[in-house]
């Protein structure tokens, strides 16, 4: 009865090892189907984050690249707008500069002028004063022109 109760007990033992061990591969099999889960879940997070952060970046990139784009417009509309004005000053600076110097050069030729007519007066004048020292002493007036003449004539043999 010993050897009986003895089996029994081998036979309990043996079914609740072997009912052990089916709990424990289920516990093995559940615990890794929800390691698998959350992995998984975990692996989706990540990926809707990184998403979510590659949206975000793109949209600040985009933002940025619209901002520069606006910002170099505005800064070539002032350099065209400073061009214009530089532009305009020294067309009115050009223009002063012409006026300037054509009045100058008014004045000048006046000047000029008149210094020409003065001239052409006292050579006029000069001119009939020579006529009537020659009317006046017509001799002297000949031996003059006559030493002239020798003289351009010794000038012209020694060149």
């Amino acid at each position: 009865m010993a050897d009986r109760r003895i089996d029994s007990n081998t036979q309990d033992f043996a079914s609740d090892l072997a009912a052990l061990r089916d709990d424990i591969s289920k516990l093995t099999g559940s615990v890794s189907d929800l390691l698998r889960s959350r992995a998984s879940d975990a692996t989706d997070q990540a990926y809707g984050l990184f998403s979510s952060a590659k949206g975000k970046a793109s949209s600040r990139a985009a933002d940025a690249r619209d901002e520069a784009q606006r910002r170099a417009g505005q800064f070539r509309d002032q350099a065209y707008d400073r061009a214009s004005d530089l532009r305009g000053r020294a067309y009115d600076q050009a223009s002063d500069l012409r006026d300037r110097a054509y009045d100058q050069a008014s004045d000048l030729r006046d000047r000029v002028s008149k210094h020409a007519s003065n001239a052409n007066d006292q050579l006029g004048a000069f001119g009939s004063d020579i006529d009537g020292r020659i009317e006046k002493n017509p001799l002297t007036a000949v031996v003059v022109a006559g030493i002239a003449g020798l003289l351009m004539g010794l000038l012209s043999r020694s060149l």
